[in-house]
């Protein structure tokens, strides 16, 4: 490893042999395809683009479908073994196209559905292959520093400059991208300003929507907090999730407000030994179950009230009323890229911001159903690890665990598509593969993690 990426990371433990240092290559040669897909995310805005056979290709959805043979290779070696969640993602993913050859046929379900399947499936399981260590992930966050803060500094500039200056540039270069309704090509998107907080703009940077992108670089504070990296990379790393405020928005405000309080919870803890995450997170269940029957609306209302705009709320509160309606007419297909039947005079766009309730409605419960069951057995068998594991890997699992939570909590608010689609499963890939960790006990009754590739 390069001195200069070594002085950034936590010191490994004295050992009786000097081993040959590897270098720069050498470090990242595991972790590089998820890491080039991950660049993609910040550097190459949507309007980078083809068409194949129907299927619209932006620059990450292409690459995602090229390094494809990663992962397929290492699962065919036994170099990553299949495990539960797995199973239940490609279980998701199949239905995607069962539902999308229900409504469009065969030929024509599969060619439109590919393009969402490539984003879940493909995301997912290049993280599997790629992250297998705490090591590596700790070195997959320190590479994407850059590209982080340029997107963060991007935000910055269009948020205080009200005007977009990356997608609008790639625009200039690619051509503007469509926008669609029912499925269908519908004209030209139109990049819509909005003002919030005494003038600011609502900043995209590289990003397909602005509480997309605030979401992507908040949900890294965590990461970075917890992971162990030293100096000015950490640093600037957590002034890049910091800029993800420019998105103006309550989903991105509160993923920042989550972060900390998640984090000085956990320091908090371990001076009160009677009290683990296992309490606070049934005590946390109960809580959400006692408003759901003693508030007026329940648990769902509430959340979506807390807004930036109240009436963004109203609408928020609207779609889950009736798209849970349209699911429950629906319930094993969906209605496909159909709209949903809604008040349009109360309800004038088809739009749906709930990511689960969304994919539900689109291709029937089975899908969200399964993601959901996946994401949890993936946090509590990663919370099991980190409750037995103990120094800097413990703190880092935990950091990606609980942004993984804030992820979850955001998505009742909030519909993952494009690049933010991909870097939520790769978030529940790295978990899934971080939970198969397993942890030795040591002489004076500690744990650590064990340092060998997960299974």
């Amino acid at each position: 490893m390069s001195l200069a990426v070594a002085d950034r990371l936590p010191k490994p433990a004295a050992t009786m042999q000097v081993a040959a240092k590897p270098g720069l290559f050498d470090v990242v040669r595991p972790i590089w395809p998820l890491l080039a897909l991950m660049w993609s995310f910040f550097l190459l805005a949507p309007e980078v683009r083809f068409a194949v056979m129907g299927v619209n290709f932006p620059a990450y959805r292409a690459l995602a479908l090229l390094l494809s043979w990663h992962w397929i290779s290492a699962f065919r070696h036994g170099r990553v073994r299949v495990i539960t969640a797995d199973w239940l993602v490609l279980a998701a993913c199949s239905w995607m196209l069962v539902s999308f050859s229900y409504h469009y046929g065969v030929g024509t379900g599969i060619v439109r559905g590919m393009g969402v399947v490539v984003d879940t499936a493909g995301a997912y399981f290049l993280a599997r292959s790629c992250i297998r260590t705490p090591a590596q992930l700790r070195l997959l966050f320190l590479f994407l520093v850059p590209p982080l803060l340029l997107a963060g500094i991007e935000m910055l500039i269009e948020s205080v400059g009200k005007d977009f200056v990356v997608r609008t540039t790639y625009g200039k270069i690619f051509g503007r991208v469509s926008a669609y309704s029912g499925g269908a090509e519908s004209g030209v998107l139109d990049l819509r300003k909005e003002f919030r907080l005494g003038g600011l703009m609502r900043a995209m940077g590289p990003f397909s929507h602005p509480i997309l992108g605030g979401l992507t670089l908040t949900s890294t504070l965590l990461i970075f907090l917890t992971s162990g990296i030293r100096s000015w990379p950490k640093y600037l790393g957590c002034l890049a999730a910091f800029m993800g405020f420019f998105a103006l928005s309550s989903a991105t405000i509160l993923s920042l407000l989550m972060a900390f309080v998640l984090f000085f919870a956990d320091k908090i803890l371990k001076y009160i030994p009677k009290i683990s995450w296992w309490l606070i997170s049934a005590f946390i269940i109960l809580a959400g179950i006692f408003v759901e029957l003693a508030s007026k609306g329940g648990l769902v209302n509430i959340l979506i009230r807390q807004t930036l705009d109240p009436q963004t709320g109203y609408y928020r509160k609207m779609i889950w009323e009736w798209g849970l309606r349209s699911v429950g007419k629906h319930p094993w297909f969906g209605i496909g890229y159909a709209e949903y039947e809604r008040p349009l005079n109360l309800l004038p766009s088809g739009s749906v911001d709930a990511n689960f309730l969304a994919s539900g409605m689109v291709f029937g419960v089975i899908v969200p159903l399964a993601m959901i069951l996946a994401v949890i057995i993936i946090q509590i068998r990663l919370g099991y690890i980190i409750g037995k594991g103990r120094g800097p890997d413990r703190h880092l699992l935990f950091g990606l665990n609980a942004a993984l939570f804030t992820m979850m909590f955001s998505s009742m608010t909030v519909t993952y598509f494009g690049e933010s689609r991909l870097w939520f499963m790769a978030f529940i890939g790295m978990a899934a593969s971080m939970g198969q960790l397993k942890f030795v006990r040591q002489p004076n009754g500690d744990a650590r993690l064990d340092d060998k590739p997960a299974p």
